[in-house]
């Protein structure tokens, strides 16, 4: 196992100058695996092109046996009603592939969703660029204010309804906009202070109007499931769950399938395979969707892959996911899946025993081994206080043992380092950006004890009563609430230990899921911990790094709920560094000069270590080990699992995917 130490210190020594370089295997059971840097430069743009090209020459279309079995049964319309007249080419990773076959797999709190996502545009598969999906092709205005989206005519539901701007309109104005929903709008359709306004040219035609230059919101628009998807519901079928339009409805009801739509089997879908079995906990089966509008260069009408049948198994069964890996039961499991970084070794022994290969994709993330998130948003003044005390954070920060943490948790996988952006990101390509970005995931990361206590003391945060714990500035017992997810359990215990060691008492809240998730969003803990954070920059997960959205894992929900209400709910963050943060970051990503968006986002950035840290991470390039059956073909080499923003694996287009005869 000597390629597995390899592995990890090229892990390590890339972390903080190429943070998307993984490193390849030696031996049979590992993947062929291509450069990174060579994948993100390829043209994916131009791929597509020549794939539509060659589509263009093909005089006829073909489907699958089981759909022509069904034509020809007179269950379904002949394939040339059920396709556009242009439809969207996907070029193979790397052959044209096969009918037939089903997939094994494993599934753990739903991220199937992710394999089966259809946004309006989508990321290449070399993570780089933004390309149209359901939308044809789109223009802006000169000032970036105006932005016309062309939908792909001829494109139908799963039960042959057409689908066209009414659906997404049906999202704004009777979810967003509606008194019986009320969902609140994502941060991008606010700009300049007001809610974008929303124009129908025709069925396939859609006029965005913003108060403000919104030149990144392709980018914002396509990413993952529990964004991009929820715009785009099918309307003729979600009118019978709304009030206003059926007497007696419930909303929840709406919202329930607007959120998983998975579970709900009757639910009109886009994607290549639609649910067709569900049972709750136990399994879930997709089956390919008479409907898609994807076909292969040749005119083949994908998916190629009839089925895929799902077993979920709950996110504290570890143990049980790598059984059925090592044991040959799952075909595809492409997800984060194993418990531990121990199961690396384990998977890789039994890999030729069990007929799978090993994929290792970068984890892609800026805090993969844990994040600690303090509450800015505390109902209590003195919690709020405490939180906004920069020497306070960074005596947290210089307390934790990140050494010890690696070792003992992560087995040595991966690299101490502060919270930080990827270093992939244009404003980091200058010398100025590359040196910053290097003391940015350096910063304040040295475990020194005095200087932690020093720092405390400088705080205020020192032992008035001489019970041996530090206390509130104004003398009165602090006991720092912690809400930690079940997963971080272990880490969460060594924390606490170099937390207590330098006077803090803790009270460690071990909390699993929807609870963690709730409390988090209330802001009831003082401080919470969680398994990791992504982020690429300026729209992938911004929420890590700028508080922009109301959600559990974000940076201060509530102040996300702030600017994303217009200050009609949450927590309003004037005159600290957050009011700051935020609007630097909004001035960034509505200026239409590139050069000086870099610029922007650079001194945004800035102040998570001048008024740092303003959240604490661990361990960072922890690898991930992803697996599929031998003779599953056309699986991209090269891929980033995280941030979730990125849709993987839908980003590396299943539906290509085909199990070789």
């Amino acid at each position: 196992m000597s390629w597995i130490k390899g592995w990890a210190a090229i892990l390590v020594a890339t972390a903080v100058t190429a943070p998307l370089a993984f490193a390849a295997g030696e031996g049979e059971q590992a993947a062929e695996a291509s450069d990174a840097a060579a994948v993100m430069a390829m043209d994916f743009e131009g791929r597509e092109q020549e794939a539509s090209a060659r589509a263009a020459g093909v005089g006829s279309f073909s489907e699958a046996p089981m759909l022509a079995a069904r034509v020809a049964s007179g269950d379904l319309p002949a394939l040339e009603e059920r396709l556009p007249n242009d439809p969207a080419v996907v070029f193979p990773v790397h052959s044209i592939g096969t009918y037939g076959g089903e997939l094994r797999r494993i599934d753990i709190g739903g991220q199937d969703q992710m394999l089966n996502h259809e946004p309006l545009t989508r990321w290449s598969r070399n993570f780089v660029d933004v390309l149209p999906n359901l939308v044809d092709n789109w223009e802006f205005n000169d000032d970036g204010t105006v932005l016309t989206y062309h939908y792909k005519p001829g494109v139908r539901w799963s039960d042959g309804t057409p689908h066209t701007v009414d659906d997404f309109l049906f999202y704004w104005h009777d979810i967003v906009l509606s008194d019986d929903i009320g969902r609140a709008p994502e941060s991008f359709m606010r700009f300049g202070g007001d809610l974008m306004q929303l124009t129908k040219i025709d069925n396939h035609t859609l006029q965005f109007n913003f108060a403000a230059p919104n030149p990144l919101f392709n980018r914002f628009m396509n990413r993952g499931f529990y964004h991009s998807a929820r715009f785009n519901v099918p309307a003729h079928y979600m009118k019978q769950f709304h009030p206003a339009y059926t007497d007696g409805a419930d909303g929840n009801d709406l919202l329930d399938r607007m959120n998983e739509p998975y579970k709900f089997t009757d639910m009109p879908q886009l994607s290549a395979w639609i649910s067709v079995d569900y049972q709750p906990d136990k399994v879930l089966v997709w089956e390919r969707n008479p409907y898609y509008w994807k076909v292969d260069p040749d005119g083949k009408q994908l998916p190629y892959i009839d089925r895929l049948i799902t077993t979920e198994i709950p996110p504290d069964q570890p143990e049980i996911r790598l059984l059925k890996i090592i044991n040959g039961e799952v075909d595809l499991a492409l997800r984060p899946w194993f418990g531990s970084v121990d199961d690396i070794p384990v998977v890789i022994e039994n890999a030729d025993k069990a007929g799978y290969t090993v994929y290792r994709y970068s984890v892609g993330t800026v805090a993969s081994g844990g994040l600690v998130i303090p509450k800015y948003a505390h109902a209590d003044p003195k919690v709020r206080e405490l939180m906004h005390n920069r020497k306070f954070r960074q005596a947290l920060s210089h307390a934790i043992n990140r050494d010890r943490i690696l070792q003992v948790i992560f087995k040595g996988f991966g690299t101490p380092r502060q919270f930080a952006l990827p270093g992939i990101g244009p404003q980091f390509q200058s010398a100025e950006g590359k040196a910053f970005i290097d003391e940015w995931h350096n910063s304040y990361i040295e475990h020194d004890t005095d200087l932690a206590m020093r720092l405390l003391d400088e705080a205020g945060v020192v032992d008035k009563d001489g019970d041996g714990w530090r206390d509130y500035p104004d003398g009165s017992e602090l006991d720092i609430l912690v809400d930690a997810a079940i997963t971080t359990a272990p880490t969460a215990e060594l924390i606490e230990q170099d937390w207590e060691a330098v006077g803090l008492k803790i009270s460690m809240n071990v909390v699993a899921g929807e609870l963690w998730r709730q409390r988090s969003l209330n802001a009831e803990p003082m401080i919470s911990l969680r398994g990791g954070g992504a982020s690429s920059g300026l729209v992938v997960a911004e929420a890590h790094w700028v508080p922009t959205q109301y959600t559990a894992w974000a940076l201060a929900p509530q102040v996300g709920l702030w600017y994303a209400t217009g200050g009609e709910q949450g927590f309003d963050p004037g005159g600290t560094f957050l009011e700051e943060l935020y609007e630097l970051y909004q001035t960034a990503i509505t200026t239409m000069d590139e050069d000086e968006r870099n610029r922007l986002a650079l001194e945004a950035a800035r102040l998570h270590v001048t008024e740092g840290p303003i959240q604490i991470s661990m361990i960072d390039s922890i690898p991930a080990a992803s697996t599929a059956r031998k003779d599953v073909r056309n699986i991209q080499e090269f891929a980033l699992v995280g941030s979730w923003h990125l849709n993987f694996p839908g980003i590396i287009s299943p539906e290509q995917f085909y199990i070789e005869k």
